[in-house]
C-alpha cells in the first residue's frame, strides 16, 4: 500500500484514459446512430401556446362570456387610470 502511494501515478493516467475512451465512444455513437442524436428543441412560443391550450377552457355560455368581457373592460380601464396617475406622479417628481 505504501508502495502505491509513493510510486508513480500511472493509475491516474489509466483512469483518465478510460474516461477519455468512454467519451469518444459516446461521441461517435451519438454522431452516427440516428436514434441517439439530439432532438430539435421546440421554440418557446409553441411550448407556451401548448401550455395555455392545456390550461385554458373555452366558455360556451354566452352569459358568462359577457360577464368576462365586462370584467376585462373594467380591469383595462382601471389599469389605464393607474398608468395615467403614475405618469402624472412621475412628472411631478421630475
Amino acid at each position: 500500500m505504501i508502495y502505491l502511494a509513493a510510486g508513480s501515478g500511472w493509475w491516474v493516467f489509466l483512469i483518465i484514459g478510460v474516461f477519455a475512451v468512454i467519451g469518444i465512444v459516446v461521441f461517435l455513437l451519438r454522431k452516427y446512430i440516428p436514434g441517439l442524436a439530439n432532438y430539435e428543441k421546440e421554440d418557446e412560443e409553441k411550448i407556451a401556446k401548448d401550455n395555455l391550450d392545456r390550461i385554458l377552457v373555452d366558455v360556451d355560455d354566452e352569459k358568462k362570456q359577457e360577464e368576462f368581457n365586462k370584467q376585462f373592460k373594467k380591469n383595462s380601464e382601471e389599469d389605464e387610470e393607474t398608468e395615467e396617475k403614475s405618469s402624472k406622479d412621475d412628472e411631478k417628481n421630475s
